[in-house]
């Protein structure tokens, strides 16, 4: 199988939306409504332009997942960084590197973009300890975690 990668766009909603919904689907353990995330991504992928989704598929144009990264700044970094939002491989094709391609254009776009970092807040690691190894792998550190405050 190759693998071939690009850059979504607004007429992508829907492909990144049902990838989106799996990986909630699967982080939750409970199944994830569609419809309110299909205007966000048009939106993100039509108007923002500080984010950035690639897809990964195949010639015969089967989706196999996608990474979307944001650019941020802060002075503690000196200027704009990347920060991965979401990535996401179908199960069936987890452990063929497609993630590690998916992170890879990631990785090629930060240096186009003339970022020094990337960062990624990764799942808990004693349930998803393979997301979390697969960033280690691939030249991540733990930083510490992550928090949110819903409003």
């Amino acid at each position: 199988m190759v693998t071939k990668f690009r850059i979504a766009d607004s007429n992508d909603s829907e492909i990144v939306v049902d990838m989106v919904v799996n990986l909630l689907t699967e982080l939750r353990g409970a199944l994830v409504e569609k419809e309110a995330y299909i205007q966000a991504s048009k939106k993100l992928l039509s108007e923002n332009k500080q984010y950035t989704v690639f897809l990964a598929y195949t010639s015969s144009f089967e989706y196999l997942g996608f990474i979307s990264v944001f650019e941020s700044s802060s002075i503690r970094t000196f200027g704009e960084y990347g920060v991965i939002q979401e990535l996401f491989v179908y199960p069936e094709y987890r452990s063929i590197q497609i993630g590690r391609g998916l992170l890879s254009m990631v990785k090629n776009f930060a240096i186009d973009k003339g970022w020094e970092r990337l960062e990624v807040g990764a799942p808990n690691s004693e349930k998803w300890g393979r997301s979390v190894a697969f960033y280690l792998r691939e030249g991540f550190s733990e930083v510490g975690p992550r928090l949110k405050l819903s409003i």
